[in-house]
C-alpha cells in the first residue's frame, strides 16, 4: 500500500504515501504538491526561521527544536528536517508513523527526527482509542477509550505528555500542531513550556467547536 515519492524542493528528498484507497486525501494531495501539504505552514516556518540571523545555525546544532504535532505522513516534519533543523514529530497512527520513519531512513534524516508514535494528551500514560480510516488519515482523531473497545475494531494506544519528550533547557523555535480536536489537552501537557516562554511560535489548527475555542482561550 506504501508509495515512494520524491519532492520538488531544493535539495530533493523522499517520502511515502498510501495508495488513495488506503488514504483518500492527504497522500493524493502530497503527490500533487511535490511533497507539500498545507503549503501555507511552510512558507511561514521559512519566513521565521530566516527572519532572525542564527536561528538556522541553532536549530542544525540541536539547541533549538520544532515540533510537528499530528505529523501524519510527515509533509511538515521531513521538510523542516531537510532544512537542518532538528525535529521532534508526534503521529498516533503506527503504519503512518512507520511510513515516515520509513522514509527518515531513506534520506539520512534519523539522527535529526525522532518519531513518537503515540497520541498527546495532558498526561502521559492514558489510554485512548481512535478508529482507523481510509478516506482521510489526516482526519483521525483520539478519543476516551469505550467499554466496547475490544470488539469493535478500535487501536487502543498510551498518551504522551509533551513537556515529558521535550529536553528540560530547550527552546521550541516553531511548534505545528494540528491533532484533531485534542489541541487542549495537547497544550495542558506543555503548560511549563508555554509559561517559560519556550515555544516562540505556534500555527494550530482552528475549526468552530468548543474544544477549539478552549485551546485558544488557554493560550
Amino acid at each position: 500500500k506504501m508509495v515512494l515519492n520524491r519532492t520538488q524542493t531544493t535539495p530533493p528528498y523522499f517520502y511515502v504515501t498510501f495508495h488513495s484507497d488506503w488514504d483518500g486525501l492527504v497522500s493524493p494531495a502530497m503527490r500533487a504538491n511535490g511533497g507539500l501539504f498545507d503549503a501555507h505552514i511552510h512558507r511561514l516556518f521559512d519566513l521565521l526561521l530566516f527572519r532572525e540571523k542564527g536561528v538556522l545555525e541553532r536549530c542544525r546544532q540541536g539547541r533549538e527544536l520544532v515540533l510537528d504535532v499530528g505529523m501524519n505522513f510527515g509533509a511538515f516534519a521531513l521538510y523542516a528536517v531537510n532544512r537542518g533543523c532538528h525535529v521532534i514529530a508526534f503521529e498516533m497512527q503506527p503504519n503512518v508513523a512507520v511510513a515516515v520513519l520509513l522514509a527518515s531512513h531513506l534520506n539520512g534524516f534519523s539522527e535529526r527526527l525522532q518519531i513518537v508514535p503515540h497520541p498527546v494528551w495532558s498526561e502521559s500514560n492514558h489510554t485512548l482509542m481512535y478508529y482507523p480510516r481510509t478516506d482521510n488519515m489526516g482526519g483521525t482523531h483520539a478519543i476516551p477509550l469505550s467499554p466496547d473497545a475490544a470488539s469493535d475494531h478500535a487501536v487502543q494506544l498510551r498518551t504522551v505528555r509533551i513537556a515529558d519528550c521535550v529536553p528540560l533547557q530547550s527552546t521550541i523555535r516553531f511548534m505545528k500542531l494540528d491533532v484533531e480536536g485534542s489541541e487542549y489537552e495537547t497544550l495542558l501537557g506543555m503548560l511549563g513550556l508555554l509559561k517559560r516562554r519556550k515555544v516562540l511560535n505556534l500555527v494550530m489548527e482552528l475549526q468552530p467547536e468548543p474544544l477549539y475555542s478552549k485551546a485558544v482561550q488557554l493560550l
